[in-house]
């Protein structure tokens, strides 16, 4: 006893056994709210900006610096976004790419996406009636083997020699069909022509493209040529109207009865034509206030939330419910894909899809049942 009470300097020991006790639960318990603590914290930092990555570059032979840029800012899964900018001697633009995987539904909702196809393209098309633009629609004919044979038209005749007596739409087909079954040389053809068909949509000229391609300035203006006289001539007279009515009025009207003044019409000609088609991206917003209106009336502001638009698509936020999900997707693609001119060619098509997060989605087809 002498020396129990000599170990618990006088104490008593079972009392002194119950305090360490009680601490050693109390340590426990502070470890467990710890460790939930720092569990939470590396879940939250998770998702924060962890890697980023700069890259300057000179997008433009005509500018004398390193002023154009490519920045990734990701979290630890390589989600994110990347934000391009190009820097040119006539105008400079920001472009982003959202990695879609980081935006991720909370429990018990999805992800639902409806997405215009191809909107600007059949804009120009329904504007313009012309011919070879409405029949990348019209008839199924790929837009880029269509302007690929017209800017080397021998090149891809030398790949695949033309039978006798086939349309230009059956060729054009045929040379698709080449090139999804894996010809390397067509499908190289068709390729180098992707960046020559963006620059001439967006109202470059031969120098510009000689730079870019990398070709002889006479090849450029026989490939501007053709692209302006050949392929899209309609379109060229598009051009060239709303050149002549920004002239006369100082302005053009774009649609919807809004209208954009210049003051200097043959400088900014580019912006008003493109300004043209890309007004139309309003059919996106046009389709979110519609869809506000209906979803307050079916009672579903609880259970629908539009989260965001990026030009040609609209995100929204649904209630894991199978009834809510078919609800929206059989009110949002006929809002989407109202026609919105009069005696139109090409009609609009639009396609929804679901998902967990914006990256990894499944198509639902148009009026498709529970």
């Amino acid at each position: 006893i002498a020396f129990m009470k000599k170990i618990g300097n006088g104490k008593n020991i079972d009392g002194m056994l119950k305090e360490y006790l009680d601490e050693v639960k109390e340590v426990k318990k502070d470890n467990s709210e710890i460790k939930a603590y720092y569990t939470k914290l590396d879940k939250d930092i998770s998702s924060c900006i962890q890697k980023v990555g700069l890259v300057r570059y000179n997008a433009f032979k005509d500018v004398g610096s390193d002023l154009s840029f490519a920045i990734a800012l990701l979290d630890r899964e390589d989600n994110g976004v990347v934000l391009n900018g190009l820097y040119g001697s006539e105008s400079s633009n920001i472009y982003a790419k959202p990695i879609k995987k980081c935006f991720v539904a909370k429990e018990g909702w999805i992800f639902y996406t409806a997405d215009l196809s191809a909107l600007e393209d059949r804009v120009i098309a329904n504007l313009s009636r012309d011919k070879n633009k409405c029949s990348i629609f019209t008839d199924g004919v790929d837009g880029h083997c269509l302007n690929s044979y017209a800017y080397y038209k021998d090149e891809v005749e030398a790949a695949l020699p033309r039978e006798e007596g086939e349309s230009d739409v059956a060729y054009i087909k045929r040379y698709h069909q080449e090139v999804e079954n894996g010809n390397k040389t067509l499908k190289a053809i068709r390729q180098k022509s992707k960046s020559n068909t963006f620059l001439l949509s967006y109202g470059g000229y031969p120098k510009k493209l000689a730079r870019n391609a990398k070709i002889p300035l006479e090849k450029a203006q026989e490939i501007f040529d053709n692209y302006h006289n050949v392929l899209y001539t309609d379109i060229s007279a598009m051009r060239d109207k709303v050149i002549a009515t920004a002239v006369a009025n100082g302005r053009i009207h774009l649609g919807l009865g809004c209208y954009m003044n210049t003051s200097n019409p043959e400088k900014e000609v580019r912006t008003l034509f493109n300004a043209c088609s890309q007004f139309w991206s309003i059919l996106t917003i046009l389709t979110i206030n519609k869809m506000h209106y209906l979803i307050d009336k079916a009672g579903y502001s609880e259970d629908i939330q539009i989260v965001s638009s990026i030009y040609d698509s609209i995100y929204l936020h649904v209630r894991c419910d199978a009834t809510i999900i078919k609800w929206v997707n059989d009110n949002i693609i006929p809002l989407m894909t109202k026609d919105f001119v009069t005696d139109i060619i090409v009609h609009n098509e639009a396609e929804g899809e679901i998902g967990f997060n914006w990256y990894d989605t499944v198509k639902i087809s148009n009026g498709a049942s529970i």
